[in-house]
């Protein structure tokens, strides 16, 4: 893949939006009030629209996302997402290879991708497809009736996911040493360069890889997920079946950002 920089991305605070049993209107009416309560990124997700439905309501959402300049992304849905031109992807374990998304969207595009367990982080690094990941999506920290088929992992799972992904990143970019300076460095890299695969260029000047927990997120659990690397928290039901979804997001934003 061909050198890119690391995308800033706005992660604090990132909707997960699907449509239900609500009327378009109040669909979207829900979705401007979030992102007036500060909703960061926006991710449109639905498992039971046609093709034609989930792209007629994916055009109305990205020039609703553009009107307020924020990102939109499509679960799973590459063709939707290029259809519309929206500014990436989230795709989950079972679905297209990294590697194959990132040829299709291109280097511009955002991709995302859920993480469970620390066996899929192994399988990234594996794959060397680390380097055509913008974002990890984590969880679900809580039981969730969202999406009711995702195993929960807590906060403890949580933190060592956190605490694997930046592992890994540290020792790709060691690798792009002399090789020799690094072992010598500590003996025990050698172990960190036979099990990892040359690393993509895309990578190589990132810091970290952001981290996004996803799953039964809202206020109450906030306080316990400051201080553990996160870069965002990503939420459904506290705000798509909040009253007042503007001020919704604008408390769960400011308890993420009051560290």
């Amino acid at each position: 893949m061909p050198e890119s920089s690391p995308k800033a991305l706005p992660l604090s605070l990132y909707l997960v939006a699907t449509q239900g049993d609500r009327s378009q209107e109040e669909f979207l009416s829900i979705i401007k009030q979030a992102i007036e309560g500060g909703v960061d990124i926006i991710q449109l997700r639905e498992k039971h629209l046609s093709s034609k439905a989930f792209y007629h309501l994916a055009t109305k959402v990205k020039i609703l996302c553009d009107r307020f300049q924020i990102p939109l992304l499509i679960n799973d849905r590459i063709d939707i997402a290029l259809a519309c031109n929206a500014s990436g992807v989230h795709i989950g374990q079972d679905d297209m290879p990294l590697s194959v998304a990132r040829r299709i969207l291109g280097d511009d595009k955002i991709i995302g991708l859920s993480v469970r367990e620390p066996k899929h982080l192994s399988d990234l690094q594996k794959s060397g497809d680390i380097g055509s990941v913008d974002y990890l999506g984590v969880g679900a920290v809580r039981a969730t009736t969202s999406k009711n088929d995702s195993a929960v992992i807590g906060i403890n799972g949580l933190k060592s996911i956190i605490h694997q992904a930046s592992q890994i990143l540290r020792a790709s970019q060691m690798t792009s040493q002399d090789p020799q300076d690094f072992i010598f460095q500590n003996p025990q890299n050698l172990k960190a360069l036979q099990n990892l695969q040359e690393p993509s260029t895309s990578h190589t000047h990132r810091t970290f890889l952001p981290v996004v927990a996803i799953g039964g997120i809202d206020r109450d659990i906030i306080t316990d997920l400051r201080g553990i690397g996160l870069s965002g928290i990503a939420v459904v039901r506290a705000i798509m079946d909040s009253s007042d979804p503007k001020r919704a997001a604008c408390d769960l934003k400011k308890a993420f950002l009051d560290k």
